[in-house]
């Protein structure tokens, strides 16, 4: 028999977390499509996948240090 998985604090800041940025990610990748729209379909698709995995790191450390009113 498999244990279930507990929750913890930590657990839901983390889904808290996700679920703000996720509320943000449209404009986040319109911003990032508008600034490479001269770029070829590929390379701009890999840009702006490169601009999401960047703000979301940013903006997890700005949850971590409390300033997540900032975002």
């Amino acid at each position: 028999m498999i244990a279930p998985l507990s929750t913890s604090p930590a657990d839901h800041r983390s889904e808290f977390v996700q679920h703000q940025f996720l509320a943000m990610l449209p404009q986040i990748r319109r911003e990032a499509w508008i600034a490479f729209r001269d770029r070829r379909a590929a390379a701009r698709e890999e840009l702006i996948q490169e601009v999401i995995a960047n703000t979301y790191c940013a903006f997890a450390q700005l949850v971590r240090c409390g300033k997540q009113a900032v975002a």
